[in-house]
C-alpha cells in the first residue's frame, strides 16, 4: 500500500514567509475590503471575508500588533463577535465574550467590561464602533484590555469602564 501521508506542496505558510511585506499588505487589503463591506451593510459577506483572513493568516495576525488591531476592528464592524472571541483566545489565551449594543441615535458610549460567572463580557456600543478607527488611542487601549495587555501609551484613554455584577 502506498504511503498516504498528506503532503502540502503549495503550503501558504512557511516559517518566516508571512513576515514579507507583500503578504501583510494582502491581509491588510482583505481587511479593508471587509471593513468596506461592513460599512455598506453587507455584514455577512464581511464576516465571511474576516473568517477567511483569520483562517489563512492567523500566525501573521498574532505576530503583528497592528494587524491584530485591524482584524479586531474589522470583526467588530462585521459583528463577528464569536470569531473575535476565538481569535482573542488563540492569541492571548483569554476567554472573553463581546456583545454589541445596536443603537440608532445618541452619542457613542465607550465599551464596558462586565465580570460574569462565564468570564469577562465586553459590551460595545455600535455608535462607538462606527466612530473609532484601528489606529485611535481609545481603540488601541480597548484591544490591549481585551488581550490582557497594558496600554502602550500612558496617556491613552482606557475607553472602558469596569463593572461587576453581583
Amino acid at each position: 500500500m502506498p504511503d498516504q501521508r498528506y503532503e502540502r506542496r503549495d503550503a501558504v505558510f512557511r516559517p518566516g514567509r508571512l513576515r514579507q511585506d507583500a503578504d501583510i499588505a494582502a491581509v491588510q487589503a482583505g481587511l479593508r475590503t471587509a471593513v468596506a463591506l461592513a460599512r455598506a451593510g453587507e455584514r455577512t459577506q464581511a464576516r465571511a471575508r474576516c473568517a477567511a483572513i483569520v483562517f489563512e493568516a492567523q500566525p501573521a495576525i498574532a505576530a503583528c500588533p497592528g494587524l491584530l488591531r485591524a482584524t479586531l476592528h474589522a470583526l467588530l464592524l462585521a459583528r463577528g463577535c464569536k470569531l473575535l472571541a476565538r481569535l482573542v483566545l488563540a492569541v492571548s489565551g483569554r476567554r472573553v465574550q463581546v456583545a454589541v449594543a445596536e443603537r440608532s441615535a445618541g452619542p457613542a458610549v465607550p465599551p464596558r467590561r462586565i465580570e460574569t460567572p462565564e468570564g469577562m463580557l465586553h459590551a460595545v456600543d455600535s455608535n462607538w464602533i462606527a466612530a473609532v478607527a484601528p489606529d485611535d488611542a481609545a481603540f488601541q487601549a480597548w484591544c490591549a484590555g481585551l488581550l490582557g495587555q497594558r496600554a502602550q501609551r500612558r496617556d491613552a484613554d482606557p475607553a472602558a469602564v469596569d463593572v461587576e455584577l453581583a
